[in-house]
């Protein structure tokens, strides 16, 4: 397991956000596939609001 020195809360918030910008591309593009626009779009709006979320308790939480 990689141990960064010294991990801004700004650049831990960065990473966090470019893994769920990736994240929510490939499951879009999933999605869009299978089931067409409507669908793609709820789970990037869900899968944003998550990710919001979660870079914000990280952020807080240390």
């Amino acid at each position: 397991m990689t141990r960064f020195v010294k991990t801004t809360p700004l650049a831990r918030v960065v990473s966090v956000l470019v893994v769920m910008l990736v994240v929510v591309v490939l499951a879009c593009v999933a999605v869009l596939v299978c089931f067409g626009v409507p669908a793609c779009v709820v789970v990037a709006g869900v899968a944003v609001v998550a990710g919001v979320d979660l870079a914000d308790g990280d952020a807080v939480g240390r």
